[in-house]
């Protein structure tokens, strides 16, 4: 998550985490918005350059698709360092 020295990169970051929703979830009385994409889709986190400021955070999710060539999209890959700590590269 967001913390000192951390910053988002310039693109939504992929994860491995199938779209579920989160405990206590209720619809939107939009109900196909993501309601229906639950355990289908994988989790996208974060924001990108494109996304309005107010919506970039850590616990922001998203579940495009991955063949879409029209999200800006990536994943963050880690190199371990001297052995006590990863850092993002």
């Amino acid at each position: 998550m967001t913390g000192p020295g951390f910053r988002w990169g310039q693109v939504w970051e992929w994860t491995a985490s199938r779209f579920e929703p989160y405990p206590g979830f209720a619809p939107h009385p939009y109900r196909d918005y993501s309601q229906p994409w639950f355990g289908t889709r994988r989790v996208l986190r974060g924001a990108s350059v494109a996304t309005a400021p107010a919506l970039a955070h850590a616990r922001y999710r998203n579940f495009y698709e991955p063949h879409r060539r029209d999200i800006l999209a990536g994943f963050r890959s880690v190199r371990m360092g001297d052995g006590s700590k990863a850092s993002a590269v």
